[in-house]
């Protein structure tokens, strides 16, 4: 901490001990840094709900499979618009209907097993369901978070 500016000292004190409200259970309010560009060092922080508890992945899940479903929608969107723009090029909005067929919220989506590929290009067919996309989506998001999370007990191993 002797090299620590005294905002990067608010910043780290501020994400350490994150200041609850004296509330207790799985969601609390935290504090989390907002990176902004500037020629000047800042600390702006947005106040949100943390998730604990066992099954704090389940719940955040949750909330992302509508996010996610409305992508594939986007997508469905786009690609017919596509169709659509064949006849009528005037219509175009080039940055949506270049960009708009791939995953931009969760580009992980954009390299997954070829079965997930299948059951996202079957809904947007109209051939799969939205619980079999959620359930793709949890199994695939469950395996990148797992692979992207650092729990405590991997930080004790260290």
């Amino acid at each position: 901490m002797r090299t620590m500016s005294p905002l990067q000292c608010f910043k780290m004190q501020l994400n350490m001990f994150n200041a609850t409200d004296g509330r207790k259970g799985d969601i609390i309010p935290a504090w989390y840094a907002v990176p902004l560009m500037a020629n000047k060092p800042s600390a702006e922080f947005i106040k949100l709900n943390r998730y604990r508890g066992d099954n704090y992945k389940a719940t955040i899940l949750g909330l992302l499979a509508p996010m996610f479903i409305k992508e594939v929608y986007r997508i469905k969107l786009v690609r017919d618009r596509k169709n659509y723009i064949k006849e009528h090029p005037e219509k175009e909005i080039q940055n949506f209907d270049k960009r708009g067929d791939k995953f931009c919220n969760f580009e992980m989506f954009n390299d997954v097993s070829e079965s997930s590929k299948k059951t996202i290009e079957d809904f947007i067919e109209g051939k799969a369901s939205v619980e079999e996309l959620s359930n793709m989506f949890n199994s695939e998001m469950t395996k990148y978070l797992d692979s992207r999370v650092v729990t405590n007990s991997m930080l004790l191993n260290i």
